[in-house]
């Protein structure tokens, strides 16, 4: 039943099975959420390709990755013309009292570029995300 893989949330401890989920039901998922931590946290296992296989996803979350893992996964070049909001949260960042903190390691900076393969990307929500605009890149 496609209706059934249209939201797909796996648990961090499931996320190695996510390439063979998405070979396989990729084609139904609407909305995708990948959170991983600790030992399960988001790396090389996560691949725009494996994405490329979810023609009809319109909402995209990815937390749990560290900034160098998400500038690699940004390096490939794929798109995805259904999605509409994408959603990413980087480690680390944790929040004491009411004041935000960046422990002082790498933070992900990304190309603005790499929005391209979101051609009808309507929602970006991130936290200690820089976009870098090169000057071919303005208008």
């Amino acid at each position: 039943e496609p209706s059934l893989w249209a939201q797909l949330i796996p648990e961090p401890e499931d996320l190695s099975s996510l390439n063979s989920l998405l070979r396989r039901f990729g084609k139904n998922v609407r909305y995708l959420k990948i959170a991983s931590h600790g030992p399960f946290r988001l790396s090389a296992s996560l691949k725009p390709e494996q994405l490329s296989k979810c023609v009809q996803l319109e909402e995209l979350f990815l937390g749990g990755f560290r900034g160098r893992d998400l500038e690699s996964f940004c390096q490939s070049s794929f798109c995805l013309e259904s999605l509409k909001s994408l959603t990413i949260e980087c480690d680390p960042y944790f929040n004491l009292g009411s004041f935000s903190h960046n422990t002082g390691t790498h933070m992900a900076s990304l190309p603005a570029s790499w929005l391209s393969c979101f051609p009808n990307l309507e929602r970006l929500v991130c936290d200690y995300l820089r976009l870098e605009v090169t000057p071919q890149e303005l208008p």
